[in-house]
């Protein structure tokens, strides 16, 4: 197995509001999956934790802050026309503003950050949903951020 073939980890971030429990997501822009809409989160960096990869995740697309990360799940991803293989561990977190908004900080990346309800995500009232997303939205009816740790709600 060379270099190429070997998986990446990547922290995918639930990015929830407390005032109404509604997440954020994104357009996907430039990428695979161009036009989908997505979580934010990324590859994790050498010597990072969990919780600083999330944090600096969420920091670099959408200028917010989070805080009370917890592991929800994780998926193997594999993306054969690209030839990528991702194992992909996918976290809930709080934001830590009272009225946060976010800003698109990777144009070239994102078409923007919206803040929408779990149920429109599973009316599929945002689509197409990319990857992770869709299945987390069959898996965790009312929320993974409600879920109890021992699965899904």
């Amino acid at each position: 197995m060379t270099a190429m073939q070997r998986p990446f980890v990547a922290v995918v971030v639930l990015v929830y509001r407390s005032s109404d429990n509604k997440v954020l997501i994104g357009q996907r822009k430039g990428v695979l999956g161009e036009g989908a809409w997505e979580l934010p989160g990324g590859s994790m960096e050498y010597g990072e934790t969990f919780d600083t990869s999330c944090q600096r995740e969420v920091k670099e697309e959408t200028g917010l802050d989070v805080a009370g990360i917890r592991l929800v799940t994780a998926k193997n991803i594999i993306f054969e026309q690209a030839h990528k293989h991702f194992v992909s561990l996918f976290f809930a977190a709080q934001c830590v503003d009272a009225d946060p908004v976010p800003k698109l900080m990777e144009p070239d990346k994102s078409g923007g950050w919206v803040w929408t309800s779990w149920s429109e995500l599973r009316e599929r009232k945002y689509s197409p949903l990319f990857g992770i997303l869709n299945d987390l939205v069959d898996e965790y009816p009312q929320g993974p951020w409600l879920a109890s740790s021992s699965g899904p709600a």
